[in-house]
């Protein structure tokens, strides 16, 4: 049984969110990353996994967002980088990280909807540490 934190269920959904759990739970993952499409954008939720025996909590951990290199820098991508904790080029594209202090800002500047999370990647304990700045 998994139990959202109250910042995640305002984003997100058990039923978005079962079938990637119920794979990251049975492969042992802490800490993961889950992405898919929010318009023309592509958008990321950081994910603590934390199993009481009983339940898994599932802890938004923070929000990122990825934009093409030749991303014009307008009026959006300029609040994106007032609340980005960091910057990164991740794999041809811009990737904006803020942690959870802005994460419900940045997603909903970014996503008037729910986004379709399609698929995911587990998260080394270190890169989560440099992203959350701790």
């Amino acid at each position: 049984m998994f139990k959202l934190d109250e910042k995640l269920a305002l984003i997100t959904s058990l039923e978005h969110l079962s079938k990637i759990l119920d794979d990251a739970v049975a492969m042992g993952y802490e800490y993961i990353r889950t992405c898919g499409p929010c318009g023309e954008r592509r958008i990321c939720i950081y994910l603590h996994l934390e199993n009481t025996g009983e339940e898994v909590v599932v802890r938004l951990l923070g929000v990122s967002v990825k934009l093409g290199l030749d991303t014009v820098v307008d009026e959006y991508v300029t609040r994106l980088l007032n609340y980005s904790k960091v910057v990164r080029s991740l794999g041809g594209a811009a990737e904006f990280y803020t942690d959870k202090t802005y994460a419900l800002g940045v997603f909903y500047m970014t996503c008037m909807d729910k986004p379709v999370l399609t698929d995911y990647e587990p998260v080394e304990y270190e890169d989560i540490l440099v992203l959350t700045g701790e």
